[in-house]
């Protein structure tokens, strides 16, 4: 419906597997945007996006990217958020290319600031911007419901899609989520969200104790503003896959690879990402002892390989 085979689509670079994964599945190919801390960067929009000629942009059968796929809350795999002043930026690129936003926003609710950041949605006035919030993080992941707004013809199409592939979501979990809906009202889901943020900020508080306690002085990591993940730079390793092989090898320990969020999945990354969603507290802290004992074997590995 927006993406054909060998059409582009602007991600942020790293950014959530499966929608790489997607993307290279229908045919299409992912490219990638650094990130500063606050989303995806402007500058380097506008550097990857002058790579094509002013006629290419205008031309609707030349390769010029379509839409960007963002996450801007607790941006999975970094935990960042974008400010209110980065989506007014991105937009007015957007806006100014003829791009389309898909944005998806599934830990909007999952927030530990004082308020949330209006979404791109909130602020497009010409139909550019998809969006996508999920059940999940909020209500049951077993769910797996959510909802998508945006403008009508592009909304219309989706639904038709679906209709003719998979037909609808489970009644089952629809008429689950329904009643729940109806018997909390606006103001108890307004309430249930903040209970569910305070149980994920104690368990995010949790993972920091334990990452200051174990990774000090062997990896760098910023305390995720949203979501459920840590995403951790490994200090003097090239590339994190043998710490996450080791690691689930001897310890039965699952952390995600950074070269797994990246558009190119050959490249060397020294990240890995770690989630405290449900994990118990003395169950990250003993994940975290371990993770420093497989570091400092493999940095200990990598000097002797490389002489230093």
């Amino acid at each position: 419906m927006c993406l054909e085979t060998d059409d582009t689509i602007i991600v942020q670079n790293p950014t959530y597997a499966s929608a790489i994964d997607l993307v290279q599945a229908l045919g299409a190919k992912p490219v990638g945007v650094p990130g500063d801390g606050r989303g995806i960067s402007p500058l380097h929009l506008r550097e990857t996006l002058s790579k094509w000629t002013p006629d290419e942009v205008k031309d609707p059968n030349s390769d010029f990217p379509k839409l960007m796929y963002l996450v801007p809350t607790g941006g999975n795999p970094t935990g960042e958020n974008m400010t209110l002043e980065r989506k007014q930026e991105i937009y007015a690129i957007a806006k100014e290319l003829d791009l389309l936003i898909l944005e998806d926003d599934p830990y909007y609710f999952v927030q530990y600031t004082d308020s949330r950041v209006p979404s791109f949605l909130s602020i497009d006035t010409d139909g550019r911007v998809m969006r996508a919030d999920s059940f999940s993080k909020t209500v049951s992941p077993g769910l797996r419901l959510g909802i998508l707004s945006g403008p009508a013809p592009l909304v219309d199409k989706i639904v038709a899609h679906i209709g003719s592939t998979q037909e609808h979501s489970s009644n089952l979990s629809q008429v689950a989520l329904l009643m729940a809906l109806k018997a909390w009202g606006q103001d108890g889901f307004q309430e249930h969200v903040k209970k569910i943020q305070s149980v994920y900020k104690e368990q995010r508080d949790a993972m920091q104790l334990s990452a200051e306690k174990w990774l000090s002085g062997l990896a760098e990591w910023e305390l995720p503003e949203a979501g459920i993940y840590f995403w951790i730079r490994i200090k003097d390793v090239q590339d994190s896959r043998k710490i996450v092989e080791e690691i689930r090898k001897h310890y039965q320990i699952g952390v995600s690879p950074g070269f797994a969020f990246s558009t190119n999945p050959s490249d060397l990354s020294p990240f890995v990402r770690v989630s405290f969603s449900y994990v118990a507290p003395d169950t990250i802290d003993f994940a975290f002892q371990k993770l420093a004992d497989v570091i400092r074997e493999t940095q200990k590995t990598e000097r002797r390989e490389h002489g230093r």
